[in-house]
């Protein structure tokens, strides 16, 4: 009987251990659609300058059924997003570490939720701000989101969200390269210094 009761301790130990996983957040691809939109507009090389999660914002993991998608590998989902960024810009060569014209920002909004079985959500928020040497040119808040097919099945609808966080900061800087006074501020000739 003793045994019997060790092995459902260790039994029950085992699957909780289980369920508490830390999942690192995926590297970041750059967007198909991103690229069209910054290819098919007039812009200047743009520096990416530092990004800060705004107060009470999750920026070191998102809850997933009582594991975590972790954003520390990237220094948090505040340095993510300034990442993917810089990745989106790289991938049409329009980023520039010398550029005059800076982009700055502030991670307002971070939320994933996969409790239901049938859908996974996620929504990233941001306010950017273009800087033109020292002056600001352009200030806009945006949100992105996204939805997909989720499972009953945990580790299944960890697995989607893990594969689908991403497609929200995709979507949300669509939002900013599709924005006409972005873009407008990023076509201007600005001095090197």
């Amino acid at each position: 009987m003793r045994h019997l009761r060790d092995f459902g301790l260790a039994a029950g130990l085992a699957l909780g251990l289980a369920a508490c996983v830390s999942i690192p957040a995926p590297s970041y691809q750059p967007s198909i659609r991103n690229a069209e939109v910054l290819a098919g507009t007039p812009s200047q090389r743009i520096a990416v300058g530092p990004f800060a999660a705004a107060k009470g914002v999750e920026d070191k993991a998102l809850g997933m059924r009582g594991s975590k998608l972790d954003g520390l590998a990237h220094g948090g989902y505040a340095s993510y997003l300034r990442q993917a960024l810089q990745v989106e810009l790289e991938s049409v060569k329009r980023f520039d570490t010398t550029s005059p014209l800076r982009i700055e920002g502030t991670l307002t909004r971070n939320y994933l939720d996969i409790s239901s079985a049938s859908k996974g959500y996620a929504e990233v928020g941001a306010e950017f701000r273009v800087l033109s040497g020292e002056r600001e040119v352009y200030r806009h808040a945006f949100t992105g989101r996204h939805e997909w097919d989720s499972s009953f099945i945990g580790a299944v609808a960890m697995q989607n969200a893990v594969a689908n966080y991403s497609q929200a900061v995709q979507n949300l800087l669509n939002q900013l390269f599709s924005d006409p006074a972005f873009q407008k501020a990023t076509d201007q000739d600005v001095p090197r210094q």
